[in-house]
């Protein structure tokens, strides 16, 4: 068994549901910021925060290696 096999789903996922958010029900209620929205149009959103959330990640990731070498 490999890690990718045990690693946990993504937005990007083809078995991916907007439900999988474990903050679904709280953002899809009156006033939240998926109120009337389909899962289709959330899954959408889904992916979008995700691939967002990674760029972030990885130019963090790059700033600090590039401190890091600065300090060396």
């Amino acid at each position: 068994m490999t890690d990718t096999e045990n690693r946990s789903l993504t937005p990007r996922d083809d078995e991916w549901e907007a439900e999988f958010d474990p903050t679904y029900d709280e953002k899809t209620e009156e006033g939240g910021v998926w109120y009337g929205l389909s899962d289709d149009d959330i899954v959408l959103r889904q992916i979008e925060d995700f691939n967002n959330d990674e760029h972030e990640e990885n130019h963090r990731k790059l700033d600090e290696l590039a401190a890091n070498k600065l300090e060396n």
